[in-house]
């Protein structure tokens, strides 16, 4: 995260890495865009993930999910799923993940 930050700060960006369920509705209304990376996926984080992307869905602002280890889990593929409900603007994905999501979508 801190890499992605340096990187987006390098570039004039303003990066919020927001985890807090209290806080990511808020957050996704004030920002730019959403970016939804699972690479550090637990329960907690999981949830927020859903929030933050419900509501960027919502309010149709865009949104990146980065699908990390997808097809690496069953719990990785059931937020995955939950999380292409809403419909993500950008995939951001290496080879096998993209083929992992394709084959999650076509179930």
């Amino acid at each position: 995260m801190n890499t992605t930050a340096n990187a987006l700060l390098a570039v004039g960006a303003s990066p919020i890495m927001a985890h807090a369920k209290s806080e990511v509705i808020e957050m996704v209304n004030i920002s730019g865009a959403l970016v939804v990376n699972i690479g550090t996926l637990d329960e907690y984080w999981s949830e927020s993930m859903l929030i933050a992307a419900e509501e960027a869905s919502r309010i149709q602002k865009t949104w990146v999910l980065d699908p990390v280890g997808a097809g690496a889990t069953a719990f990785r593929n059931d937020v995955l799923a939950k999380l292409l409900e809403f419909k993500p603007t950008i995939i951001r994905g290496n080879a096998s993940e993209i083929i992992a999501l394709a084959r999650k979508i076509q179930r």
